[in-house]
């Protein structure tokens, strides 16, 4: 490297500002780059209140999300035993409707089975699991 001046006092004061000149420009470089600042304290001047309400904010969302997506899978859990239930309970309506008309034992004999089978269905559907806890069981005490 060629020596700028030739005083011997002014190439050492160079030297340490352009080391400083290349260090604020990566710090510049480095805040810009992540969006956040190299040095807090100094930023913040030593009042990390604002900070840590923040900071505290951010968690209490992040539980809350986590509570909300917890829940939608319980609904979604719910809805789909419900719908279960629906479907064999409009079965069993249209076949007992068709049954009133005059029906033959082994109709009625045929009908009554499926019945039993959608009531048992529908009792499955209740005792619903998700994660471990009951779909429809809640302690209200």
């Amino acid at each position: 490297m060629e020596r700028i001046s030739s005083n011997p006092f002014l190439t050492p004061a160079l030297l340490r500002q352009s080391s400083d000149l290349r260090a604020g420009l990566q710090k510049a470089t480095q805040e810009m780059t992540t969006g956040k600042f190299f040095d807090q304290g100094t930023a913040l001047r030593g009042d990390f209140s604002a900070l840590a309400a923040t900071d505290h904010a951010l968690a209490r969302l992040s539980g809350f999300t986590a509570a909300t997506t917890e829940l939608t899978l319980m609904g979604e859990t719910m809805q789909r035993a419900l719908s279960v239930i629906s479907d064999a309970t409009t079965e069993l309506a249209a076949n007992l409707l068709r049954v009133t008309s005059g029906a033959s034992d082994t109709l009625l004999s045929s009908i009554l089975s499926t019945g039993s089978r959608d009531f048992n269905t529908a009792i499955s559907a209740l005792n619903t699991r998700l994660a471990d806890k009951s779909a429809f069981w809640r302690r209200c005490f």
